[in-house]
């Protein structure tokens, strides 16, 4: 008899179980909470996904300079507002972070990401960088533009990756000018015991011992209080930057030589570079590249400005006629030649051939 109640209960008890077990309707799925930030468009990244980090830019200038200005304008804005400031830009303009080849060296051992470079200071660790130091090789500034946005360009952003670094993009430093306190220069005769600071390339060092000058390598952040000293007699610059740095108030004579055009590096440091996302790289590439071409308009306008203020402020203006320019041609003729093995075959070609 308890046999039979044990067994009638057990089966009350699996039919409670069962009942208990049995599923309801599946209810319909909900929609998705909205996430923070709206969807990329099909086959476009979204940029404010990914790490954070910082990107720190070096350069030489003031913050009012065309080099200042582009980075804030181009590059710094422009990845902050698509990264929704997932990547902040910091920039530090007026050798804060070491003058212009000392920031160019930090980039390359990737204590600093990106910095703003003279192609001089470029041409000490890639030689094919001196086709800008070639006194005269220029024509026209559309004739320099050609190659930094034609072969002569791609050549050398192709070549810097061997050195550790990625060319973004190639502005202006400009055509340059020598500035003195001493006298006026219309011929090489006149830099005759002028003790001129240059920069420290031994293609600008050869140029003006050929012009009979006295050059002394300097970084730009030192020159002022040299030549207000009178360590140095002048230097040779491009009119926005002579004006920038105040330069026209310690030296009282322009003259209007256009010996060198120097292009504008806007350099990253390569690991760093490879070791972002593909949508990270193209990202900073297209600003890099943008800050150039923009940096490129600014100093253009500011030069203008700059040679009408000097001039107001009672500085003497010169300007070479052709057979002061072709003086100072012919001094410096065998500079190229001696120089020419530092770049790959048939670049100063290419570079000829944009004057044409």
């Amino acid at each position: 008899m308890k046999k039979i109640i044990s067994l009638a209960l057990a089966f009350a008890s699996m039919l409670s179980l069962a009942a208990c077990g049995q599923k309801e309707p599946p209810a319909a799925p909900s929609a998705p909470a909205p996430s923070v930030s709206a969807p990329a468009p099909s086959g476009e990244a979204d940029l404010t996904q990914g790490d954070s980090y910082v990107i720190r830019v070096a350069h030489s200038m003031t913050d009012q300079s065309s080099y200042h200005k582009s980075v804030e304008q181009e590059f710094k804005s422009v990845i902050e507002e698509k990264t929704g400031g997932r990547i902040t830009v910091e920039i530090y303009p007026s050798s804060q972070l070491g003058g212009e080849r000392q920031a160019f060296e930090s980039v390359g051992m990737g204590t600093i990401e990106m910095t703003l470079v003279n192609g001089a200071n470029v041409a000490n660790v890639d030689s094919n960088y001196a086709i800008f130091d070639f006194p005269f090789l220029f024509d026209t500034i559309e004739a320099a533009y050609r190659a930094c946005d034609g072969e002569v360009g791609d050549a050398l952003k192709a070549s810097i990756q061997n050195y550790g670094y990625v060319t973004l993009g190639l502005g202006e430093v400009g055509y340059r000018y020598i500035s003195n306190s001493v006298r006026p220069i219309t011929t090489p005769a006149d830099l005759k015991g002028i003790k001129l600071r240059c920069m420290e390339n031994p293609i600008h060092l050869a140029t003006w011992e050929a012009l009979g000058a006295s050059p002394t390598p300097m970084a730009l952040n030192e020159l002022f209080t040299a030549m207000q000293q009178g360590t140095v007699d002048g230097q040779e610059n491009p009119p926005a930057i002579i004006y920038d740095n105040k330069f026209n108030e310690v030296n009282e004579y322009l003259s209007v030589t256009g010996h060198v055009f120097h292009a504008l590096c806007y350099v990253v440091n390569k690991d760093w570079f490879d070791g972002l996302s593909e949508a990270d790289q193209a990202l900073i590439a297209q600003c890099g590249a943008n800050a150039a071409l923009k940096q490129r308009e600014i100093i253009t306008a500011d030069n203008d400005v700059a040679m009408e203020a000097m001039e107001k402020a009672g500085m003497k203006i010169n300007y070479l006629d052709e057979a002061g320019l072709d003086a100072f041609k012919e001094a410096t003729a065998g500079v190229i030649e001696q120089y020419a093995n530092w770049v790959e075959p048939g670049l100063i070609d290419k570079a000829k051939a944009c004057n044409g």
